[in-house]
């Protein structure tokens, strides 16, 4: 089953149209991606975001 994403403005507004996940982009469609930030206990930090490619 695949994947859908809502096309953003630049500004994060959604424009009303959805797309499949790896259907090709147009110039100024955006998406908006969730990225995890942990924070270690000696200070660090981690970032891990789920991979575009994936399917």
């Amino acid at each position: 089953m695949p994947e859908y994403r809502d096309v953003c403005t630049r500004d994060g507004a959604k424009t009303g149209e959805v797309r499949e996940k790896h259907a090709p982009n147009n110039p100024g469609d955006y998406f908006l991606h969730a990225i995890d930030i942990l924070r270690c206990r000696d200070g660090r930090y981690i970032l891990q975001q789920c991979s575009l490619k994936a399917r």
